[in-house]
């Protein structure tokens, strides 16, 4: 159970908000075969942008979906390998200020492989004070030269439901290509929310996409979609540091994972920068230890 104590409707909405975008997010068509997936890296290599992805979203009627395009730096086979195991996806998620802690449970057919997160504010929380979200983790389908994975919840925070994540990945010149589509149904409850951190916190914050100049200036998109660019940059970002310590000695790279991520992220200034290092560090070293604790006492039971 979350605790909401002083949180409001602005701290429940980035919470909404964090859970859309802890496994990427999704847009209108979704690609039905290796043939589209082809097509939307055709899609992403003619984009010029600084944007490392490219993000898309689309509301219609209650239903929020959205797109998320990247490329990274590392072969397919040792992309493919780290995001099929469950597990793995524990190690880079909470990197993310606000995600508290992070679990999975094997596949043990016919019951699928399990993955909890826990999501709460940027500061230091435990996870019994966070909102649980439990995902259903499916590898759909898995070729030299073709992965995906389907993630699915029915609950969300604010009543909101329906979640539903599929990762595509495919080789391409320069590393791996990948592209997320989800949805997820809003309700009464988490639009209010939305609205009340767009008209507080959220007001002045911006997005990577460029939707027009003024006096000579671009002009950032804000809004959803500003926070769906925001935190899908986060999450791209702590996949490629994931990635890139692999070849460390395994008791080196959860330090070193902290450190990069935390510098790639001040590097987009505003945008993404949330804590000083030191409070982040300590933040994370203590809910990597809780991490642990939850995990262990979810092997037991």
């Amino acid at each position: 159970m979350i605790d909401w104590k002083g949180c409001g409707l602005a701290g429940k909405a980035v919470l909404l908000i964090l859970l859309i975008l802890c496994n990427g997010m999704a847009a209108a068509p979704v690609a039905a075969s290796q043939k589209e997936l082809q097509r939307a890296w055709q899609e992403f290599h003619a984009t010029a942008s600084d944007l490392p992805l490219k993000v898309v979203s689309a509301q219609s009627g209650d239903i929020l979906r959205a797109e998320v395009s990247g490329l990274v730096d590392q072969p397919l086979p040792l992309v493919a390998e780290a995001l099929s195991r469950v597990e793995n996806w524990c190690e880079f998620l909470p990197l993310n200020f606000n995600i508290k802690g992070c679990t999975f449970t094997p596949a043990s057919p016919p019951v699928p492989a399990l993955l909890s997160l826990w999501a709460g504010r940027k500061h230091y929380q435990e996870p019994e004070q966070a909102y649980r979200l439990q995902y259903r983790f499916r590898v759909a389908e898995r070729t030299a030269r073709y992965l995906r994975i389907e993630i699915e919840a029915e609950e969300g925070p604010l009543e909101s439901r329906d979640y539903h994540l599929r990762l595509e990945l495919m080789p391409v010149p320069g590393g791996t290509f990948l592209h997320f589509h989800s949805s997820h149904r809003s309700s009464r409850l988490s639009r209010m929310a939305t609205r009340g951190y767009l008209a507080t916190l959220g007001r002045d914050k911006e997005g990577f996409s460029i939707v027009g100049t003024q006096q000579g200036r671009p002009v950032y998109i804000q809004g959803v979609q500003g926070i769906v660019e925001r935190n899908a940059v986060r999450y791209y970002l702590a996949l490629q540091v994931y990635l890139r310590t692999l070849e460390l000695p395994p008791a080196e790279r959860f330090e070193a994972r902290l450190r990069q991520w935390h510098q790639l992220t001040s590097s987009y200034g505003e945008r993404l920068f949330e804590l000083e290092w030191e409070e982040y560090r300590q933040s994370k070293q203590r809910e990597r230890r809780n991490q642990l604790r939850l995990q262990a006492d979810s092997a037991i039971r």
